[in-house]
């Protein structure tokens, strides 16, 4: 008989990514579980073209206390075997607290109370984690279901290619990230840089994505500025397609580590060691640390290394 499991982990779009890399490895081995998961509505093409999840449950995070609990109650038709808080904040607590399952577990690093939600405790303490990789940290989930905490950093998504045979090869930059300090400032010096260099096939192109049009680019023939154009799901298309992507410390880096696109990360106050392209051994995983923690002091050259090294060799 099918066991279920409620995962719960509602953003952001690289830590859920990191959660379908343990969830893949629980599928590998576990093929009798079920698995349910708690996301934010905005993130829910990414659940969907895993198709590793049977029920999505939406979270709307600015819809109210009225529609936060119109979700608990559809949580609380099914009994679980098990709910993993991957999340360890408060609401992910309050959800873990309120649904119902015979083993609730979270988290040794969880804040904001959450711990008081759950049965047990799995990995590592606070001040453990800040030594560990997000994924490692994620991966302990799965002795709890028997299983051994490792796994390879892959997801076999489904259905999301949308292009043709004949698409021209491109490079794909993501300039943008959320966080003080965690923006590359030079990405239109390293597109003109590309365009220019002799190793740049004739036939690539250059694609930039976000949602900002700043900062902004040279024109040039082989250039796409496809900022504001894209939704989530073409995102994955376009990462799955991409020779390369260069982006700073944020989703894209970790959802073309998952499907083996080489990928050059950009890390300035976070640590690559943490929150790298993982594995961060995997020779098409590759990143560079900028010194002293600030991207201002990582020059163009040094991406423009990483990208040939990768790429076009």
């Amino acid at each position: 008989m099918a066991q279920r499991l409620l995962v719960i982990k509602p953003s952001s779009l690289g830590d859920v990514v990191h959660a379908l890399v343990v969830i893949q490895t629980l599928h590998r081995h576990r093929v009798d579980m079920e698995v349910d998961w708690v996301i934010r509505h905005e993130l829910t093409p990414v659940i969907v073209h895993s198709g590793l999840v049977n029920e999505i449950y939406k979270f709307h995070r600015s819809s109210g206390i009225r529609s936060f609990f119109q979700l608990i109650r559809k949580i609380r038709k099914i009994s679980y075997d098990f709910i993993w808080d991957m999340q360890g904040l408060a609401r992910s607590g309050i959800i873990t607290h309120l649904a119902r399952a015979k083993r609730k577990i979270g988290r040794k690093d969880s804040r904001e109370c959450s711990f008081l939600a759950y049965h047990e405790c799995i990995g590592f303490t606070s001040s453990q984690a800040k030594r560990e990789h997000a994924v490692t940290i994620l991966s302990h989930f799965l002795p709890t279901l028997g299983l051994n905490a490792q796994v390879d950093g892959t997801v076999h998504w489904r259905s999301i290619s949308d292009a043709s045979d004949d698409i021209a090869p491109y490079i794909a930059l993501f300039p943008e990230t959320r966080g003080k300090g965690k923006e590359w400032p030079y990405f239109p010096m390293l597109a003109r840089n590309l365009l220019r260099c002799k190793d740049f096939p004739a036939t690539w192109k250059l694609k930039i994505f976000g949602t900002r049009k700043n900062p902004p680019f040279e024109p040039h023939p082989r250039l796409e500025d496809l900022r504001g154009q894209t939704h989530l799901e073409q995102l994955l298309s376009s990462i799955q397609f991409a020779h390369c992507i260069v982006a700073n410390d944020s989703g894209p880096v970790h959802i073309a580590a998952s499907m083996r696109v080489p990928v050059v990360g950009l890390y300035g106050p976070t640590s690559a060691q943490r929150f790298g392209p993982y594995p961060l051994t995997y020779p098409s995983n590759t990143y560079l640390q900028a010194p002293d923690g600030d991207l201002k002091a990582l020059p163009v050259n040094s991406v423009m290394d990483k990208i040939i090294k990768i790429a076009f060799k």
